[in-house]
């Protein structure tokens, strides 16, 4: 879940970035959605998880988190860590 700003530079970079690293993957892999803290769903879900703009936070397959990855990171780092998350579960 990548928690985001539509008006953040930042956040857009993280989410190209991030699309980018899971185009490599297989389509069923990976479950990517976006809270957007200028909604009231958004807000409250970053609020409830403690996360500001531009952080993506990785969740297992019960909706337990188990990694947060904050600020805009490169998209190998990325791919390194979605891999990584899944061969956890």
């Amino acid at each position: 879940m990548q928690v985001h700003n539509s008006t953040c530079a930042p956040c857009a970079a993280l989410q190209r970035k991030t699309h980018a690293a899971l185009a490599d993957m297989d389509a069923g892999a990976f479950h990517y959605r976006v809270a957007n803290i200028g909604t009231d769903d958004g807000l409250a879900f970053a609020t409830k998880h403690g996360a500001s703009y531009t952080t993506l936070l990785l969740f297992d397959g019960e909706g337990n988190l188990s990694r947060r990855i904050e600020g805009e990171t490169p998209r190998n780092m990325l791919r390194a860590a979605f891999l990584a998350h899944i061969a956890a579960e």
